[in-house]
């Protein structure tokens, strides 16, 4: 993608923010069909801005979007109820988008004894001193018993540093699949259907139900597995010293596709990442990324591929193709 084309997608971004805070200004909109018609890139970024405007409300079609699309006189001269319908539409995507994320999730925390929010994190001592390290948007349930020690991993990933019991096995359910452990430290996460156990020190057995997983495997420091949606084992191996980074600002991808990562980096961010590009959402990426810096991760991530990160809002993050 060339500098100007850059430039011009900032700018028309800028533009989508302006009008929609002073729908109602003639000289603003005045000097938005100025700089619209000045260059053909500046038309083209705006068709872009508004496809993708369209992309996160997700309401109405494209013929009934509340901001100008191609500057013509009959909407250089469109009536003041303009702003008001556009507000109307976006006021109900919002409540509309509010209630999709937020219901499951309220039930996931109404079921859970820890949970952190979108970009926090947590460390919680449990009753027996095992060390849980909870990433963003993760909840878990404990059960624990004279006889054994169980923790439900309901949504996110968590790092856990268990206290040794011969008597009181420890036990990590997500997703049907169970890492077995006496004392260890390891992390369990949740990722786009699937899950990933990935062990520090010590030895865990990873086991699943009959629909996803039907064997067993032992890990050691240093193994990792992921368990697919369909059963599907892969299993690898890495320094021990990267397992639970993430926690201190490193995460460490293995030939997973951008949109993987993309879901990984989703829940340090309090707000919408959209990914736009399909077959930039399929190419497979190794390296590590900082989390806690979404913006800068995602950029990381797909600007070697020209992809490019536009933050539309404070709360939207679009990635797109070059």
């Amino acid at each position: 993608m060339t500098a100007e084309l850059e430039r011009a997608r900032r700018e028309a971004s800028r533009w989508h923010i302006l009008l929609h805070e002073e729908p109602d200004d003639p000289d603003l909109r005045a000097r938005f069909a100025q700089w619209h018609d000045s260059d053909v890139r500046h038309a083209e970024a705006w068709q872009s801005m508004n496809r993708t405007f369209q992309t996160i409300i997700a309401v109405g079609d494209e013929n009934d979007a509340g901001y100008p699309r191609a500057v013509t006189d009959e909407a250089r001269s469109r009536s003041p109820s303009w702003g008001r319908r556009s507000l109307v539409g976006i006021a109900t995507a919002c409540v509309l988008l509010f209630l999709a994320v937020q219901v499951p999730e309220l039930f996931v925390r109404l079921s859970s004894d820890y949970a952190t929010t979108a970009a926090e994190t947590e460390e919680v001592v449990l009753s027996d001193g095992s060390t849980v390290r909870l990433g963003p948007e993760t909840a878990i349930a404990v059960a624990f018993t004279d006889e054994h020690r169980g923790v439900r991993l309901l949504s996110g990933m968590a790092h856990f540093q268990v206290e040794p019991d011969s008597d009181r096995p420890f036990a990590v359910t997500a997703s049907g699949v169970t890492a077995a452990v006496m004392g260890t430290a390891f992390d369990v996460g949740t990722h786009g259907g699937g899950t990933s156990v990935e062990v520090q020190s010590g030895h865990v057995r990873v086991a699943g139900s009959d629909r996803r997983a039907s064997a067993s495997r032992d890990l050691r420091a240093g193994d990792w597995i992921r368990v697919g949606a369909d059963g599907r084992m892969t299993t690898g191996h890495v320094p021990p010293d990267f397992v639970g980074d993430w926690w201190s600002g490193r995460l460490m991808i293995r030939g997973q596709t951008i949109a993987e990562v993309v879901d990984r980096i989703r829940p340090w961010f309090a707000g919408k990442i959209v990914l736009l590009d399909g077959t930039l959402s399929e190419r497979r990426v190794t390296g590590v990324y900082d989390p806690r810096d979404p913006g800068t991760a995602l950029e990381a991530l797909v600007s070697p591929y020209g992809g490019t990160v536009t933050r539309v809002t404070p709360w939207a993050l679009l990635v797109s193709g070059g």
